[in-house]
Order: C-alpha cells, then structure tokens, then sequence
C-alpha cells in the first residue's frame, strides 16, 4: 500500500451507526480512491484517516484527512477545476493530471451530494463528501 511504503499512519475509521448504505458502488469507489491518492501523494510524514460516518438522520460523509503539505487559502477557490492544481509550475514536485478533485465534485454532485474542504498550510487538509442517506430495502 502506498501509505504504508511511505511510512505513513493509515486509519479507517466506519461509525457504527450507519445502516447498510445503497449507492452507486463504482462511483463512491472512485471518489475514495481520489481523494485517498492525493491524501497520500501530499504526505510525506504523519497520517491519513478514511472516515466513513454518519452526518445527520439522512446525510452521510466519507472523509479524509491528512497531515500533509496543506492549500493555501487562494487556491481553495480551483482546486476542484480540470487540469488545475496548487503548483502549476513547470517544476513541480507532485504530479498527476488534475482531474481527481474535479471528478470526485462531479461525482459527489452527480450523487445529490457536496465536497468541502477544510485545510491549513504545512499542517494538513480534509475533504468531506457529504451524501444523502438512501438504506437498502428503500
């Protein structure tokens, strides 16, 4: 696993609470994979924590957190644009095409939900995909 080849604390974190979920399986499948990647990519020490919880009586989130490189406040604002990420140099030391955060909105949207980002320079950042509820046998 790319987390642990770095050193990296990896946590998976499911509230109890939550009911057997119904959903597109390949979609939430990415959207994880996405946001766990860049979690992983932009950490060189510390953690990475998956949380799978409960937000309210119909909503749920996937979370991820990280202690990462963080994004500064300006970029907050296209992040989650195609081909678009913090460092567009031609120098970069991260790469990747730019399209993850951008799939993963679109696919949160797509499913009737948001993306968020909490995340402060050199001390890490958290996306949360917040999802309505839909239990199985409904």
């Amino acid at each position: 696993m790319l987390a642990e080849d770095k050193g990296l604390r990896f946590e998976v974190e499911v509230d109890r609470t939550l009911p057997v979920l119904v959903g597109d399986d390949e979609a939430l499948t990415k959207v994880a994979v996405n946001l766990l990647s860049n979690a992983i990519k932009f950490t060189q020490q510390g953690h990475v924590i998956l949380r799978l919880r409960r937000a309210a009586d119909d909503l749920w989130q996937i979370e991820v957190e990280d202690s990462g490189i963080g994004i500064p406040p300006h970029a907050r604002e296209y992040i989650f644009d195609e081909f678009r990420q913090v460092d567009q140099s031609s120098k970069r030391l991260y790469g990747g095409t730019g399209l993850g955060l951008a799939i993963v909105q679109k696919l949160a949207r797509l499913m009737g939900g948001t993306v968020a980002v909490q995340s402060e320079v050199g001390r890490g950042s958290t996306f949360t995909v917040t999802l309505p509820l839909v239990r199985a046998g409904k």
